[in-house]
């Protein structure tokens, strides 16, 4: 290095060398440190001696010794981001001069050297810790509060294995990082950004259409010239980096890859996430496909067809939708986003239920590439402002302030919560509709009853015809398929559809209008709404029962249950609210955060290959609930 390189980067690279060490030691005494503080024990470092005389002062001496340990853990992180910022700076002073191979090769010598200080290092804290715990009679097994719940939910024959289940602890949100690098795709998006650059993009469309033996060649200024040179250096610094983290990672990816591969070649299992939380459930494939084809098998709402009628609904929406372009009803954008191409049928599948006896399945069907799923998207769009209601619940952050702002007699008040039965598959399609219709453009004109042609109605009634066709082809012509047989959906509107839950809101803001004075009269004081789920405060002398029949009677297909407050709290979507006894000239209701049986304390794993932001923004959303949710 010294012949080739001169003393400079020499000198640098041996500097180098040093700081990577002494980062490693640091990070050693950093975790030695913690542990310490974790498991109550003292370093010798943090203790002094006390005359026999001053002994009374014991519990100021302790409180002494732990803000020491605290002092010289935040010492120890300052130095920490100092030597990173300091190695960070030497190794671009030293990539930028260096030969990429020999750069690769000063590395993995000093890796070798940090890995055999490490050993070194770990050994020394690992007999401190030993005399600490010795000395102060703590037990040597010590470990952190975790979670215990298990995010595998088994319930197959097969018997996971220690690798397997391993894998699966991750979650089926883990992303692995990709072992292979696209040199190709590289080195061609790279030389089309300095072409690019350049200006000199070729008027060719494709490679093929040049002739075999056309040379092209670029006069290039001395300042193009080194700053071509740079975007060289720089991707070989990019591509020795993408090489390095490949193979930092391989030999911890390539097992779990072997693994999951294998897993998944296991046709007697079906493995999904499930209905509620993140948990891993596995099933027999025989128990899923029974439990999804029972309840399929319901002739009121699903019915097996012969032949897929995906290529006839294209094609006749296509038409449709050209004929709306035409007329003015849709604008171009409208008719070029909502035109299906290249569409199949809908993907049904289950998710259990594991909260609930006998796994039952929430059936969801993935409407996404299905022919009228644009559609349907552009339809939530246009028509999101009918979902508007004071009734409903936008933000939870609003919810939880307006609760904290209620000033009710706890004497003479009780909480309620009402939950809809499988909401989205009991909304009535025909009422729905006929309620956006009369929302959108008021009640049907003579002329849809007259004699008059199509061409002579006006123009209120013309669009109410249109709005009304597109709605019924986005929720009634949906079919999709499963186990290889292909099903349609009778009634409902399907979980998955982005129209559910504008549906679902029209019309129980539709139940709830007309239902508003006898709920009222029989003791209902507040009303808020999260889709299907109800925070109602009521009476103390209220009639719960009386008023579960009074929802229930108004259609006999949604049918609410409901859950009284227990001890003066009740748990509604995840918050739990209680009653403040002592609200005298405070508020009447404190919350905080509520976790569902199903919660299994499974995260994003920060081992996850997602960029840092993520990994950061899970835990500040955490952080941020807990602070806007909890009263205290």
């Amino acid at each position: 290095i010294r012949q080739q390189y001169g003393s400079y980067i020499t000198n640098n690279v041996f500097l180098y060398g040093k700081l990577r060490i002494k980062l490693c030691k640091l990070k050693c005494d950093l975790i030695f440190l913690k542990v310490c503080k974790r498991e109550n024990l003292l370093p010798k470092f943090v203790t002094f001696k006390i005359p026999s005389t001053h002994q009374h002062h014991q519990r100021a001496i302790q409180n002494c010794y732990r803000a020491i340990l605290i002092n010289e853990i935040k010492i120890k992180k300052r130095q920490l981001s100092q030597l990173y910022k300091m190695c960070k700076n030497l190794e671009s002073s030293i990539q930028v001069e260096m030969d990429p191979v020999i750069k690769s090769r000063i590395r993995t010598i000093i890796k070798e050297l940090e890995k055999e200080k490490e050993i070194v290092f770990r050994n020394r804290h690992g007999k401190k810790l030993e005399m600490l715990r010795t000395l102060q009679k703590l037990p040597s097994n010590i470990k952190r509060k975790t979670i215990t719940t298990s995010p595998i939910k088994n319930y197959s024959k097969r018997t996971l294995t220690h690798d397997e289940t391993v894998a699966l602890e991750n979650g089926l949100d883990f992303i692995l990082p990709s072992l292979t690098f696209d040199e190709e795709s590289f080195i061609s998006n790279i030389e089309t950004l300095f072409v690019s650059l350049l200006g000199k993009c070729s008027d060719k469309n494709d490679y093929e259409e040049r002739e075999s033996d056309e040379l092209i060649v670029y006069n290039l200024t001395p300042e193009q010239l080194k700053l071509s040179n740079k975007l060289r250096k720089l991707c070989d610094t990019f591509r020795w980096n993408a090489y390095k983290t490949i193979s930092r990672y391989r030999d911890d990816t390539e097992p779990m890859i072997r693994t999951l591969r294998n897993l998944s070649k296991d046709k007697s299992i079906h493995i999904s996430r499930a209905d509620k939380g993140r948990a891993v459930v596995i099933l027999n494939k025989i128990d899923y496909n029974t439990k999804m084809e029972s309840i399929l098998n319901d002739t009121g709402a699903f019915k097996i067809i012969e032949s897929d009628p995906t290529l006839k609904k294209e094609d006749m929406l296509q038409h449709k939708l050209l004929k709306l372009r035409n007329s003015g009803f849709i604008t171009d954008a409208e008719y070029i986003y909502a035109r299906p191409v290249g569409s199949g049928p809908g993907k049904a599948y289950g998710l259990p239920k594991i909260h609930k006896k006998d796994l039952p399945l929430r059936p969801i069907i993935s409407t996404c590439n299905t022919f009228n799923y644009k559609l349907s998207k552009l339809l939530a769009k246009k028509l999101g402002h009918l979902r508007i209601s004071p009734n409903i619940i936008n933000d939870t952050f609003k919810f939880v302030d307006e609760i904290h702002s209620l000033r009710f007699n706890q004497d003479e008040i009780k909480l309620v919560s009402f939950d809809i039965i499988s909401l989205f598959t009991k909304v009535p399609l025909d009422r729905t509709i006929e309620i956006i219709l009369e929302q959108m453009y008021g009640k049907p004109h003579t002329c849809t009853f007259s004699n008059k042609k199509k061409d002579d109605w006006c123009d209120n009634c013309k669009n109410r015809y249109e709005l009304k066709s597109l709605l019924e082809i986005a929720t009634k012509d949906s079919h999709f398929i499963f186990n290889d047989k292909i099903y349609c959906q009778l009634q409902g509107i399907a979980m998955g559809s982005p129209l559910g839950p504008l549906f679902a809101d029209v019309y129980i803001n539709y139940l709830e209008t007309k239902l508003k004075r006898r709920l009222v009269t029989n003791g209902v004081l507040y009303w808020k709404r999260f889709v299907d789920d109800s925070f109602v405060i009521v009476k103390k002398d209220a009639d719960i029962n009386k008023l579960l029949k009074i929802l229930n009677s108004f259609d006999p297909a949604v049918q609410f249950t409901v859950e009284i407050e227990n001890n003066g709290t009740i748990p509604f979507l995840d918050i739990l609210i209680s009653r403040n006894n002592n609200s005298t000239g405070s508020r009447t209701f404190t919350t905080t955060i509520y976790r569902k049986p199903t919660f299994t304390g499974l995260l994003l794993k920060w081992t996850s290959y997602v960029p840092m932001s993520y990994k950061i923004s899970a835990i500040s959303s955490m952080a941020y609930r807990a602070i806007r949710i909890c009263s205290t």
